[in-house]
């Protein structure tokens, strides 16, 4: 198939080449045309937050009975309005107690800023805005657009506000649209940063700019093209705003690692004396066909998050199939186009300093590494497997939830406002639980009342307010503040003690039903549900990665094998996210907050490294299929299966480590988060893994590498990395 492929693309180069301009250029001015509408809710289907969301739809509650508590859960309320941003705005004294006099010029300037509807004075709202001293208040400001429109408008309250702040009087503002505008995605300047270094990889690697740069472009050309596709797609699944610079991470990384092996391979057929037809065959047919095979693990291993069923997680599976597919599409086609119009070019402007002049297969570096551990296999995997099974420790008192703006950086209005809120109402104001009550034909004010009254007799609630019912009396609400934040596991305790227990207890007979919700309630239903159908998912992703590599290496270890290793480098990256961003090791260091893990960065991490690991591995086993078949010497063709792969791997993997680390500069938790864990993993999987203890494995299983018992031998068809003709 590869080699029709490989016939075609070259008969039609020019013709390639101008359709994938095409496509680029189209899929741009559509994507210009149509827009994009990226949605953030955490609602899950037949949770209770759900639930709870859903019966408070239509609840038409007095907006002065309910203004701080809804301000105050804003940025993480799945249900205000998709076209208007709120945000809450805080005033502080630090001599006197606020005046109304002292905040009104402020009010004043604040309401003149475009977009801005409405501002509130905390004076209509009464006592409960202002902190028990008055030194701190609070309030609420809407806008007439939607949190993507609102970041230069909130930029411009921001300038507003900064006019009236002086030494004893400030005023600081809260909410995810106000983090925006404070610190705008830099996803763009991640790229170029990412794409900088990878140029930098790349011609250290190849020692020509022309080789050099050649992989740059392809990954150019696939991210404008899945950028594109995923705002248009977001029109009509629910993608949410992390979803394509997730795509610029996954297409950026493989797409230039799957340019680097093809192109690697075209340069040898190239230097070797063969035309430039018979080059892009013989690449595209070895190179070429494992990097096939790795595009489709990966890509299956993406599209197993489906079977998670959150539907933020499928929007975010979408955005990374998208980008793999059209990487892959591109390495497979537009790739070869270019190699066909280079020919020999390829190897143009090259570096004298830095030409390649390749190395023996028998005496490399790698070579000799892959000699030293065959001496001594047990020692090197045992040694290394404690390492690795000692960096996964952190990973088993992981906590995931929502990192809330206490842990935002020293020095923004966010971090402030925060500080200000909590020393004036409590930690857990900002996270308070919205409880819907559907009340019966039996049920009484006194059974509503009774219910407020036990669930604030509750050891973790600071307060309840009262319950409010709908014209109806048919549905009631109330907030509840617990005495700890969202991010403290005792939040947690108590929604399943008040679900559990509380609830049950105090409705028992009297017809009411209860539900809590709010964001920390969709929080705590999403982390849940994460836990409950992790394990299932982990072992689905393994079980159809063990029967692709069963077929592709005909061998019952190698399946077995990949997947512990695979296991152990995801679980290690897991346990470094936990190290950084939950205990702090190095948070400061590396600017990012502290505070629980975002719930579906372990199931996003683990199906997108498992997929890239697979990468590394059907490289390297191929090359040392390829050489055990032909001499039969499993610890010879081992040596030399390294010695001719690692260096790629090892330039690939400084790639992808390069592309990750860029996007610590996206200033949004999850993608830092994955950026930090898929980092760690690479660099352990590209060197301690492949290098040590994959090596040190295949010594000791020996020719069992290759065992499969005779029933599976007939019934398997046969698949080459590399044709025999």
């Amino acid at each position: 198939m590869l080699n029709n492929l490989s016939d075609f693309v070259f008969k039609f180069k020019k013709t390639t080449v101008i359709v994938w301009i095409a496509l680029l250029s189209g899929l741009l001015a559509l994507s210009g045309q149509i827009g994009s509408s990226y949605s953030d809710s955490l609602t899950l289907p037949d949770s209770e937050s759900k639930v709870a969301s859903t019966l408070l739809e239509g609840f038409q509650a007095s907006a002065q009975k309910t203004s701080t508590s809804s301000s105050s859960s804003s940025s993480s309320s799945s249900s205000s309005s998709s076209s208007e941003t709120m945000i809450q705005v805080v005033f502080a004294s630090t001599k006197v107690a606020l005046s109304e006099a002292q905040i009104a010029p402020a009010l004043q300037a604040i309401a003149a800023v475009d977009h801005v509807t409405a501002i509130q004075s905390p004076f209509k709202l009464g006592a409960k805005a202002f902190s028990t001293d008055g030194l701190i208040a609070t309030s609420n400001v809407a806008l007439d657009v939607d949190r993507q429109l609102a970041t230069v408008p909130i930029q411009n309250i921001l300038a507003v506000a900064d006019k009236y702040s002086s030494s004893s009087f400030s005023i600081e503002f809260l909410g995810n649209g106000v983090a925006d505008a404070e610190n705008p995605s830099s996803s763009t300047s991640s790229e170029v940063f990412g794409l900088g270094i990878a140029a930098i990889v790349l011609l250290l690697t190849f020692g020509s700019l022309v080789s050099a740069l050649t992989p740059i472009l392809i990954a150019i050309v696939a991210l404008g093209c899945s950028t594109a596709t995923i705002g248009l797609l977001s029109n009509y699944f629910e993608i949410s705003n992390n979803g394509p610079i997730l795509g610029a991470l996954m297409g950026l990384s493989v797409g230039i690692d799957y340019a680097l092996f093809i192109v690697t391979r075209f340069r040898k057929e190239i230097t070797n004396g063969n035309d430039v037809a018979t080059s892009l065959r013989l690449a595209m047919r070895t190179s070429g066909r494992a990097v096939l095979f790795a595009g489709i693990i990966v890509s299956f291993a993406v599209l197993g998050i489906f079977a998670v069923q959150i539907s933020v997680l499928d929007g975010l599976a979408i955005s990374a199939f998208v980008a793999v597919l059209i990487s892959l599409a591109a390495a497979m086609t537009l790739l070869p186009a270019l190699l066909s119009l280079l020919g020999s070019r390829i190897n143009r402007l090259a570096l004298p300093r830095l030409r390649k002049t390749g190395s023996s297969g028998e005496f490399g570096w790698w070579s000799r590494m892959a000699t030293t551990v065959s001496k001594r296999p047990w020692l090197w995997m045992l040694s290394v497997s404690l390492v690795m099974l000692t960096l996964c420790v952190p990973a088993l008192s992981i906590q995931l939830g929502q990192a809330n703006s206490g842990s935002d950086a020293k020095g923004t209005t966010t971090k402030a406002a925060y500080d200000l809120l909590t020393e004036a109402f409590g930690d857990g104001y900002l996270t308070p639980l919205t409880a819907a009550v559907t009340l019966s034909s039996k049920s009484t004010v006194v059974d509503l009342n009774n219910l407020t009254k036990k669930v604030a007799e509750d050891e973790g609630v600071a307060a309840v307010t009262q319950a409010t019912m709908d014209v109806g009396g048919e549905l009631a609400t109330f907030t509840i503040y617990p005495t700890t934040s969202g991010e403290d596991d005792l939040t947690n305790q108590l929604i399943a003690r008040l679900r559990s227990v509380t609830i049950p207890e105090a409705t028992d007979g009297t017809g009411l039903k209860a539900y809590i919700g709010g964001g920390t309630a969709s929080y705590y239903d999403l982390a849940s549900t994460v836990r409950d159908r992790l394990a299932l998912f982990i072992g689905a992703v393994v079980a159809v990665s063990m029967v692709f590599l069963l077929f592709l290496f005909r061998s019952i270890a190698i399946p077995i094998k990949s997947a512990l290793m695979n296991l152990l480098s995801v679980g290690a990256a897991i346990g470094a996210v936990t190290a950084v961003f939950q205990w702090g090791w190095g948070a400061e260091l590396l600017g990012v907050a502290v505070g629980p893990i975002e719930p579906f960065v372990p199931i996003l991490m683990f199906a997108i490294l498992f997929g890239l690991s697979m990468d590394y591995e059907v490289f390297l086993v191929s090359k040392i299929q390829e050489d055990y078949l032909r001499t039969k010497d499993n610890r010879g063709s081992v040596r030399r299966g390294l010695q001719s792969s690692a260096g790629i791997i090892t330039a690939a993997a400084s790639i992808m480590v390069a592309v990750f680390l860029s996007f610590l500069l996206a200033d949004m938790r999850i993608i830092q988060e994955l950026a930090t864990g898929l980092t760690v993993a690479i660099i352990l999987d590209a060197t301690l893994v492949r290098s040590i203890l994959v090596p040190a494995l295949m010594q000791l299983l020996g020719d069992r590498n290759w065992w499969l018992p005779k029933f599976l031998a007939k019934r398997l068809p046969t698949i080459k990395l590399e044709d025999e003709n």
